[in-house]
């Protein structure tokens, strides 16, 4: 990649990842976020997967949009997991 083309992948995945955290917030209450956190990180780690076998960089600009739409659902889903299994008077400390 050029610098060009660094500056437009982190451009992209900024993108998605924003779109990904407003559907986030729409979906989070409706779901157990022990389901959609083990689901979204083994749908992102799959993504992640394909850049091993992609050959052309041409497939990487379609397969970031999956990618991190997943990642978007597996950060907030990941915290409230750990927030949710602490007492409520240390929650500030292990997500400080």
């Amino acid at each position: 990649f050029t610098l060009s083309h660094i500056g437009e992948y982190y451009a992209w995945t900024g993108g998605w990842y924003a779109v990904g955290a407003l559907i986030t917030t729409q979906l989070i209450h409706k779901f157990a976020a022990e389901r959609v956190a083990i689901i979204s990180l083994i749908m992102a780690a799959a993504c992640m997967l394909t850049f091993v076998v992609i050959q052309q960089s041409f497939y990487i600009w379609w397969i970031i949009p999956f990618m991190m739409l997943c990642m978007a659902f597996a950060y907030p889903t990941t915290v409230t997991i750990v927030s949710n299994s602490t007492p409520p008077d240390t929650q500030g400390e292990v997500l400080g």
